[in-house]
C-alpha cells in the first residue's frame, strides 16, 4: 500500500515527516494522557470482541440484526486500531512524528472505516424497518444471502470510494508546515498545512460527501420514519415500548455519529479550529466505539439472556472441573532413574537461563527504541516474547529433584 502513497515528486529527495500534536506538549500530562487513552482503548476492544465472540458461539443469534452488528464491531475494532495505538506509541516515547506514507495510510484506512460505518448504518436502519413493519416478511426480505452481500458490498464500497479522495491528497505539497495540530492523521488537518490550492479537492469532496452521505441518509430517516409511524398504531404500550427499544439504540449511534462527521467534514477548510477538531475527533474516535457495545447490548434483553447463558455455562465446566482436581498425572521426564535427575535439571535450568536471558533484551530494547519500530523487529520481537511464552509453559513444571 506504502507504493500508492509515493511522497509528492517535488520532495523526492528528503522524506517527508510529519509531527503530530497529541493533544499538549507538557510532559506532566503524558503519564495521564497515556492511561486514559490506553483505558479506551482496553475498554474498546474488550466490549466489542465480546460481540463478536457471543455473536460466533450462540446460533440463535445468527440472524441479520447481528451480522450487522457483528460488521459494525469489527469497523469499531478497526477505528481503533488505526489511531489508538500509533497515539500511546507517540506519548509514551515522545517521539510524535509519522512518515508520509504511513500518514497517508492512516488517512485512508480511517477515511475508508468512517465511510462504511455510515453506509453500515443506513443498513441496519432498513434492517429495523423490515423487522417492525413488515415482520412476516422478515425472513424473505432479509435473507442471510442478502445479508452477506450488503456487508460485503458495504467494505468494498467504503474502501474504493475513498482511495480517490486519498491519492489526491498525497500529491499535495506540504511546503507551509509539517506539523499536524492533531492526534492524528485527519482529512482537514492535513488540508489545513498544504501549501497546494485545495479548492477543487473540497469540491469534490463535497459532491462525494453528497453522493456517498445523501443516500444513506435518506433511507436511515425514511426508515425511522415509517418506524415511528408503525410504533404509534401498535395499541399495548407495552408492544410500542418493546418495538421502540428494539431501534432506539441503533438511533442513538447514527445521531451521534452523522452529526459529529458532518460538523466535522462538510465544511471549508479555512473554518478549520483545532480544540474544536479535537472534540469532534474524540467523539467519533473514542466515544462511539466505546459506546456502540454498551447501546446494543444494555439495551437488548436477547443479547443479555445469551450472554448470561454463556457465562453460567463458563462457571459450570469450571466447576466440573473443579471436581476433578483431586486427579493427578504422572510424567515420565525422560528417566526414571534418580541418579540422572540432577544432570538433566542442571541442564535444562542452563538452557532456560539461555532463552529468557536471550530473549528478554531482544523484547524490551525493541520495545523502548522507536528507532526499532519497523516490521522486521516488530516480528522478531513477536519471536522473542513466543520463545519465552513457550520455555515458561514448560520448563519451570519439571519437578524439582533437589532434595530439600
Amino acid at each position: 500500500m506504502e507504493t500508492m502513497f509515493k511522497e509528492p515528486s517535488d520532495h523526492n529527495s528528503t522524506e517527508i515527516i510529519f509531527t503530530v500534536q497529541c493533544f499538549t506538549d507538557i510532559k506532566e500530562l503524558q503519564v495521564h494522557i497515556f492511561s486514559v487513552f490506553l483505558i479506551i482503548l482496553l475498554i474498546i476492544l474488550t466490549g466489542n470482541i465480546t460481540i463478536i465472540a457471543t455473536i460466533s458461539i450462540w446460533p440463535l443469534l445468527h440472524t441479520p440484526m447481528y451480522m450487522f452488528l457483528v460488521s459494525l464491531s469489527f469497523v469499531d475494532i478497526f477505528y481503533t486500531l488505526t489511531t489508538l495505538p500509533k497515539l500511546l506509541r507517540m506519548v509514551a516515547t515522545q517521539d510524535k512524528t509519522i512518515s508520509f506514507a504511513g500518514c497517508m495510510i492512516q488517512l485512508y484506512v480511517f477515511m475508508a472505516l468512517t465511510c462504511i460505518e455510515f453506509i453500515l448504518l443506513a443498513v441496519m436502519a432498513y434492517d429495523r424497518y423490515v423487522a417492525i413493519c413488515h415482520p412476516l416478511h422478515y425472513g424473505l426480505l432479509m435473507s442471510h444471502k442478502l445479508c452477506l452481500k450488503l456487508i460485503t458490498s458495504v467494505w468494498i464500497a467504503g474502501f474504493l470510494d475513498t482511495a480517490t479522495h486519498a491519492f489526491l491528497i498525497s500529491n499535495l505539497s506540504f511546503c507551509l508546515s509539517r506539523h499536524i495540530d492533531h492526534f492524528f492523521c485527519d482529512v482537514t488537518p492535513v488540508l489545513k498545512i498544504t501549501c497546494s490550492d485545495t479548492s477543487t479537492f473540497e469540491t469534490l469532496t463535497y459532491i462525494n460527501g453528497a453522493i456517498v452521505a445523501v443516500p444513506p441518509f435518506t433511507v436511515t430517516a425514511l426508515s425511522y420514519i415509517f418506524i415511528i409511524c408503525t410504533i404509534l398504531k401498535i395499541q399495548s404500550s407495552k408492544g410500542r415500548i418493546k418495538a421502540f427499544s428494539t431501534c432506539a439504540s441503533h438511533l442513538t449511534c447514527v445521531v451521534i455519529l452523522y452529526g459529529t462527521l458532518s460538523c466535522s467534514y462538510m465544511r471549508p477548510t479555512k473554518t478549520y479550529n483545532p480544540k474544536q477538531e479535537t472534540f469532534l475527533a474524540l467523539l467519533y474516535t473514542v466515544l462511539v466505539p466505546m459506546l456502540n457495545p454498551v447501546i446494543y447490548t444494555l439495551r437488548n434483553k436477547e443479547f443479555k439472556g445469551v450472554l448470561s447463558k454463556i457465562i453460567k455455562k463458563g462457571k459450570t465446566m469450571l466447576k466440573v472441573g473443579n471436581d476433578t482436581k483431586d486427579i493427578v498425572f504422572t510424567v515420565l521426564c525422560f528417566s526414571h532413574k534418580k541418579e540422572v535427575e540432577i544432570p538433566l535439571s542442571i541442564v535444562f535450568l542452563i538452557i532456560f537461563l539461555i532463552i529468557i536471558i536471550g530473549n528478554i533484551p531482544v523484547f524490551v530494547t525493541i520495545t523502548l527504541c522507536s528507532q526499532l519500530y519497523n516490521p522486521m523487529y516488530m516480528f522478531l520481537g513477536s519471536l522473542s516474547f513466543l520463545d519465552i511464552s513457550y520455555a515458561l509453559t514448560t520448563l519451570p513444571l519439571k519437578k524439582r529433584p533437589f532434595p530439600l
